[in-house]
């Protein structure tokens, strides 16, 4: 019998691998799809502004092998001793309750509308789970490291073919430029390349910037490092090009990071020299950080300014009008606008005075499980508060608690003996991590589908790392 049972085995492993190499190819099209296809929609989704892309389809596909893999039980068994895993399970249950719950108990979202918006926040994290199976295989791992970098330079390019040759520019942020509209870079306008807007390309080089940070100590002759340290340069002169004042605090704080963990704590000097000498060659960005400096100096000395103009009752007339004035009329006071200095910081005002009181508003109506997705509208610029708001309490401890099993697994992957490609590509994406939720305070990263489905992709594969040597 045993021989009998040898083809059959022989012919499972064979489809086996197969599967793995149609999941390595199909996860290796996202890695570079998701970057440099700009956001042409093929068709909307009636009655929203959410339209059906290319790299859905890629994603379907991907979900499709890693069903069928997930149906073996090897690799069952190795995706359910993954505590992160389970915390996404978990996410997308809750997330679905809150859903019907906006639907029927609080009557804030459309059914068709929240359940659209719940399964993008799973088409999300889809292939995180990929990551997790394709990590165990350090030739797979060093495969995709070896793309990223080629796929930033191509970002790059693209960047400077708007910059200097009109380019094509694919924006998603208003409802006609959704449809797919072709534009160009006109002065003044801050630098998207292929993502489909400014924010969007400075959260995915804070990205990059941080791996890239990590794997740059996998160098030790002085040419290797020489360019990678080139490479680091060229994409942070890009990211100031996008004009986003957090995605560069975030990349600062990050490389220093990852610098400081990686026993380079020198490093650190240039970052922060290189950081200066940009900032104040950036208006875009420098001028930014003054109206936000000015928020603060408000705010420390209001109580004086407000005494001040409330003292002000009144304005003495002019000689030259004093004498059609009757001798026992009052003085009547010149309307002064109380300009609050926030409001010279428009971005910062439409957070603190619009959707993050809108969050909070939608988080007492229902505690629990919030109002539903698409229930505070399209952004609150805040994914923390987007997450109270929409999923409630519950939803956001979910939220959460994903976050810190990431966190547990990376910083764990820093104390193991692993590879140097293990141990670096994690450090990378501790740095990573840490920039994109600094990020996540003031923009809605992880709805935004390019730089939110990157984010799943890189940590599936350090979370597939720690699993590998748990």
């Amino acid at each position: 019998m045993t021989p009998k049972n040898k083809p059959t085995t022989k012919r499972s492993n064979s489809n086996n691998s197969l599967l793995e190499s149609l999941l390595k190819y199909t996860f290796a099209a996202l890695l570079i799809f998701i970057p440099l296809y700009p956001k042409f929609p093929l068709f909307n989704v009636p009655g929203t502004y959410v339209a059906v892309r290319a790299e859905d389809f890629i994603i379907a596909l991907l979900a499709l092998l890693l069903l069928l893999l997930l149906l073996l039980r090897p690799y069952f068994k190795f995706f359910t001793k993954s505590p992160t895993a389970k915390a996404i399970l978990v996410f997308w249950l809750v997330a679905f309750f809150a859903t019907l719950s906006g639907v029927f108990l609080t009557k804030t979202t459309p059914l068709s509308l929240g359940l659209l918006h719940w399964a993008r926040r799973v088409e999300y994290t889809i292939p995180f789970f990929a990551g997790l199976l394709l990590a165990r295989n350090k030739d797979n791992l060093l495969f995709f490291v070896k793309l990223i970098p080629l796929i930033a330079l191509a970002v790059f390019v693209y960047g400077l073919a708007q910059i200097y040759l009109n380019a094509p520019v694919i924006s998603t942020q208003s409802a006609e430029y959704s449809t797919g509209i072709a534009l160009t870079l006109q002065p003044g306008v801050n630098l998207s390349s292929t993502f489909a807007g400014h924010y969007d390309l400075a959260t995915y080089l804070t990205m990059t910037l941080s791996l890239s940070a990590g794997l740059l100590l996998l160098f030790r002759r002085h040419l290797p490092r020489l360019l990678g340290v080139t490479f680091l340069l060229i994409l942070f002169w890009l990211q100031l090009r996008t004009g986003s004042r957090i995605a560069f605090g975030a990349t600062v704080l990050s490389l220093s990071l990852v610098f400081l963990l990686g026993k380079k704590p020198l490093w650190i000097i240039p970052v922060f020299l290189v950081a200066f000498v940009g900032l104040v060659n950036t208006p875009s960005i420098s001028d930014r950080f003054g109206n936000l400096f000015d928020v603060f100096k408000f705010s420390r000395f209001q109580d004086q300014v407000k005494g001040l103009m409330d003292s002000r009752t009144q304005l003495l007339i002019p000689p030259l009008y004093a004498a059609d004035a009757s001798p026992s009329s009052t003085p009547k006071p010149t309307p002064i606008e109380n300009k609050r200095a926030i409001q010279e910081d428009r971005s910062t005002s439409i957070r603190l005075d619009v959707e993050w009181p809108r969050a909070l508003r939608a988080l007492k109506k229902n505690p629990f499980f919030g109002t539903g997705y698409a229930s505070i509208s399209l952004a609150t610029d805040n994914d923390y508060l987007r997450a109270l708001g929409e999923t409630g309490l519950l939803g956001f401890i979910a939220l959460i608690t994903i976050i810190i099993n990431i966190i547990t697994d990376l910083l764990s992957n820093l104390k193991k003996k692993l590879s140097s490609l293990e141990r670096f590509y994690s450090l990378g994406t501790l740095g990573l991590v840490i920039g994109f939720l600094i990020i996540a305070t003031f923009i809605d990263v992880f709805e935004a589908s390019k730089v939110a489905t990157l984010f799943w992709m890189y940590t599936g594969l350090a979370s597939g790392i720690a699993l590998k040597h748990s």
